[in-house]
């Protein structure tokens, strides 16, 4: 017989024969449970039999375990409503009596009356134990510390259930097996929509979030919350278009940050939950763990963060290990954990190790067309002002999407340091090559570093032909070596040193008029105006028209090849 049919059979047994013998049934149920432990059927007989029988105390004891081991099972919530009913009314018959209960009565009318009854949602029943919690706490502290068990029950039941809802839809790989592929994965990381505003805003206020994440960590414990990162009310930002579930989602994440702050907002509480949670070895769910470490990366507790993700990379290698393989779904799972922890770096102002982790993300990644890449960041992009620096944004962990986050997060790293006092000539050129992406949007970023280049006099980056494919960029930089554009000495090729030489007029007038590779099907032309050949070099100016020709190239491939071959002196370029 199954194990299904043993119960079956105990709890019939068990229900013969309690009109002859309840002692018997008793003894029969108490076995059935002790094989059966995790069996909702036997336990609820148990508690019918007391209840029948009108036991108050063992009823109630029984009730209670049910409702802490099955807190979804429907029937449970039927047999709180009654009570709750009872309760409500003043009716003085002896089952309503019964119902009211010997000695804990009492201590369980405030958590039954305001917590249990007409709940329709798992938010609706938060709501309910967030307004138990402060009349109990304020009004009467005794009836509060016999309730806390009850109460802690409540609120880790619908932190678990929105938790795990909100982890389903961002990692459904964790759930739906390998058989889901097609489901990538979901990151939440820093909103990097400002990166391409004035550098001197950015540059106050990035400084003044550094300041405070710095005070924080010296003056507050790793376990403390982060009221002033709370209090922003942080916003997050999804394409709807690609996530048709995210009100919901959102709520849920909502909802499960709530029961958490819920839980440890008094001592009383925290102690059961601690409890609960080692009971449960929760610090072995991978599920909980993903969102623990996006609560606190909302909370802005980046530093804490950090040692959250490091947990969480050592589930992740030990699932990996127990299944005794890594499919694309796991190489997925490892990329979502390493771009947060380069968003984390950078939020923190360690930008070496941000550009690190980026760019060991990067190597895995295959570019897409740049087109439609594009499209779908401009979609992306929110179409009201945001309180910049604060935002959080949902991101699908695929190459379209992730490979433009890092070429950002890069730009933001580069962006501080290349606009600073001191001259860094490699750091602006690795801002130029950068700001490529997602042209025109960085176009005013750009002129900016035109004018620093003027200002210097001089600028060099050997690397400028290998990577800036940009025609308005290229334009620019012909102007610069012209007499209108200044005669600034401009060093862009490989060992070129001090060769360059001032340019001379008789090399000529005339401009150049090029045809774009990729533009002939449309047969259009594009000339670069300001003159490629007036008074530059030779060598200048064929080195300009070969990087004109290769304007038509897929640019995500460009900067794809930029941040794999560049990748050690992109690293050491920042501190």
């Amino acid at each position: 017989m199954s194990a299904q049919g043993d119960c079956e059979f105990l709890v019939k047994r068990a229900r013969e024969l309690v009109p002859q013998d309840p002692y018997a049934a008793k003894a029969w149920l108490i076995t059935a449970r002790t094989l059966y432990p995790a069996d909702f059927n036997i336990q609820y007989e148990m508690y019918s039999i007391e209840r029948n029988a009108e036991r108050t105390a063992s009823a109630g004891r029984l009730l209670y375990d049910i409702f802490v081991n099955f807190p979804e099972q429907p029937v449970v919530w039927r047999e709180i409503a009654v009570i709750t009913a009872a309760l409500r009314n003043d009716s003085q018959d002896k089952h309503a009596q019964f119902l009211k209960g010997g000695n804990k009565v009492k201590e369980n009318r405030y958590f039954f009356s305001h917590l249990c009854v007409c709940c329709r949602s798992y938010s609706e029943l938060l709501q309910r134990v967030s307004e138990l919690c402060r009349y109990m706490s304020a009004t009467d502290s005794e009836g509060f510390a016999r309730c806390c068990a009850q109460i802690v029950t409540c609120c880790t039941l619908v932190l678990f259930h929105s938790a795990f809802h909100y982890v389903s839809a961002v990692q459904p790989s964790l759930f739906q097996g390998h058989a889901s592929l097609s489901s990538c994965p979901w990151v939440l990381l820093e909103d990097l929509s400002s990166v391409y505003t004035d550098v001197e805003v950015e540059r106050k206020h990035t400084h003044k979030k550094r300041k405070l994440a710095d005070g924080r960590e010296k003056t507050m414990s790793s376990d403390d919350e982060d009221m002033l990162a709370k209090g922003r009310g942080r916003h997050i930002v999804v394409n709807k278009a690609e996530m048709p579930g995210w009100a919901e989602t959102l709520e849920h994440f909502r909802t499960a940050r709530e029961s958490w702050d819920l839980l440890h907002s008094h001592q009383s509480l925290e102690t059961e939950f601690i409890k609960i949670c080692s009971a449960w070895k929760t610090e072995l769910w991978m599920w909980f763990r993903i969102f623990l470490t996006d609560m606190i990366i909302y909370q802005g507790q980046y530093r804490k963060a950090l040692s959250s993700l490091a947990l969480m990379s050592s589930l992740q290698l030990q699932q990996n290990q127990n299944q005794n393989s890594l499919s694309s779904s796991s190489s997925l799972e490892t990329q979502r954990a390493i771009i947060q922890l380069a968003s984390c770096h950078y939020a923190l102002g360690e930008y070496r190790m941000a550009c690190e982790k980026l760019l060991e993300v990067v190597s895995g990644l295959m570019p897409q067309n740049h087109e439609a890449v594009k499209s779908s960041e401009e979609q992306r992009k929110p179409r009201s002002k945001t309180r910049k620096g604060n935002d959080l944004r949902l991101v699908p962990c695929s190459s379209k999407s992730i490979l433009p986050f890092c070429l950002q997060l890069m730009l933001a790293c580069f962006k501080l340091r290349a606009f600073t006092d001191n001259r860094d000539d490699l750091a602006l050129g690795h801002v130029v090559v950068l700001l490529q992406y997602d042209w025109p949007q960085g176009e005013n970023l750009f002129l900016k570093a035109v004018d620093k280049i003027c200002q210097q006099g001089s600028f060099q980056y050997e690397n400028f032909f290998n990577y800036v494919t940009n025609i308005d960029m290229l334009e620019e930089f012909a102007y610069l070596r012209t007499t209108e554009g200044g005669r600034v000495q401009l060093e862009l090729l490989p060992n070129q040193g001090m060769l360059i030489k001032n340019p001379s007029p008789a090399l000529g007038v005339e401009l150049n008029t090029l045809l774009l590779p990729g533009a002939q099907k449309a047969d259009r032309h594009h000339t670069v105006t300001r003159g490629i050949t007036k008074g530059v070099k030779e060598d200048f100016r064929l080195a300009m028209e070969r990087q004109v020709s290769r304007c038509g190239e897929n640019l995500l491939t460009v900067l794809h090849r930029f941040c794999i071959n560049e990748k050690i002196i992109l690293v050491q370029s920042l501190p």
